[in-house]
């Protein structure tokens, strides 16, 4: 059975590490974007292209809600959509060369935010976090294949 203390734990320890990463600011890594719309760029990036269906599916957001931040994320000029290939109906996102010098410019903050967070962590130190992420993620990814 899972305690009240290890649920408390694990909720102070998010409450703690979003505002340390600033995740609830109006804008992410002082950019002009949300958390959320820099997901949605990251994805795009890292998935060479993609559909809004994939994005709904891979971050679990809702269908308006994606349409609005692609909308957005056009007019700004940092992507395009042409008609897919293997689906007429859908339209196939990719990032412009002004998509992809933002999202390398928000990995390059999100990195440097990270080695600072972590920059006066002893090589021990460093293995103990790494290792601990680690088993944490491996735990929530096999809990979440068993169901």
């Amino acid at each position: 059975m899972i305690s009240l203390e290890f649920v408390e734990d694990i909720r102070a320890f998010n409450r703690s590490y979003t505002k340390v990463l600033g995740l609830l600011n109006s804008s992410y890594l002082d950019s002009d974007f949300s958390l959320t719309e820099t997901r949605v760029l990251f994805e795009i990036y890292s998935r060479n292209g993609c559909t809004a269906n994939d994005l709904c599916s891979a971050l679990d957001l809702d269908k308006g809600y994606m349409s609005r931040i692609i909308r957005k994320f056009a007019d700004a000029g940092l992507l395009s959509r042409t008609v897919s290939e293997s689906d007429g109906r859908a339209q196939r996102i990719l990032l412009t060369g002004s998509g992809k010098k933002v999202i390398g410019q928000m990995i390059d903050r999100s990195n440097a935010q990270i080695r600072s967070l972590f920059s006066s962590l002893s090589d021990e130190e460093l293995q103990e976090v790494h290792s601990a992420i680690t088993t944490i993620k491996r735990c929530i990814t096999e809990q979440s294949e068993r169901k």
